[in-house]
């Protein structure tokens, strides 16, 4: 039997121009049951937490600020990765053309 590959190749840059709204992610990619998503992210957004799942954030471009409840904020930029751990309560600050994943 051969293999047949049902992916779909996605380019971030096209993805980040086909779209003006922050803090509204979009799916890009599918990995088992998990949505990949990216986001444009400027200012501060809203304080949230996840009572099922850990939240993954990977700086693509510009400076992230992660704001925790309790302990001091993490600040990312461009490559770096944090995860901020299921039912942790935290705020999201990005400086103008700030792109994660």
């Amino acid at each position: 039997m051969a293999f047949q590959c049902v992916s779909t190749v996605r380019n971030l840059n096209e993805t980040f121009a086909s779209f003006d709204d922050v803090y509204e992610p979009r799916i890009v990619q599918r990995v088992n049951d998990y949505d990949v998503r990216i986001a444009k992210c400027e200012g501060r957004h809203t304080w949230n937490s996840h009572a099922d799942t850990d939240d993954f954030f990977l700086v693509i471009a510009g400076k992230f600020t992660i704001h925790l409840r309790d302990a001091d904020p993490v600040v990312i930029g461009s490559g770096d990765t944090y995860v901020v751990p299921r039912g942790v309560e935290h705020c999201l600050e990005a400086a103008p053309g700030t792109r994660i994943k």
